[in-house]
């Protein structure tokens, strides 16, 4: 009889060690997703200091240009000549072109880095709902081999030591 005490208790401690590692898996899922969405939300963040950082070097570029500008403006009034002379319009208009082709650079990759950090978070977002989804599942298998485990334990119990019972008090 004490040897079937032990069995029980065995098994016992088999499925509560089941149990507890279902829920350190289930935690870890949580864990992961959390961090996960931290991650992205970082990336965001980042996303738009890369936009903010884009639109003040484009300013800076607008700045410049005004500045060339105005300094080429200076260099032709000095020379004798006139900013309506054609040749100079030209000159003007192609440092406005200058300007406003460098202007849209620096916000294209200011555009281009926040979208690469966009999608790095909407990546690490889903990365961490499938870790929560994996942690879910790892859970749910140990509370079915948490629940097979003592349901053999008890069927060999029985077995063992009380399925003969009935026929020896019968």
């Amino acid at each position: 009889m004490p040897m079937m005490w032990v069995m029980g208790a065995l098994a016992v401690v088999n499925a509560v060690g089941q149990v507890s590692s279902a829920n350190a898996a289930k935690s870890a899922g949580k864990d992961a997703q959390r961090e996960s969405e931290y991650e992205a939300a970082q990336d965001r963040v980042n996303a738009g200091q890369a936009m903010a950082a884009a639109q003040r070097d484009a300013l800076e570029e607008d700045r410049q240009g005004e500045l060339q500008r105005s300094r080429m403006i200076a260099i032709m009034a000095a020379q004798g000549g006139g900013s309506a002379d054609i040749g100079n319009q030209q000159l003007l208009s192609n440092q406005a072109g200058d300007t406003a082709y460098r202007r849209a650079i620096a916000l294209y990759k200011g555009s281009d880095t926040a979208r690469s950090l966009n999608m790095r978070a909407a990546a690490s977002v889903r990365t961490g709902q499938a870790q929560r989804r994996a942690g879910n599942s790892r859970a749910q298998a140990g509370m079915f081999q948490a629940a097979g485990s003592a349901f053999s334990a008890g069927t060999s119990l029985y077995s063992n030591y009380g399925g003969g019972l009935d026929s020896q008090n019968g």
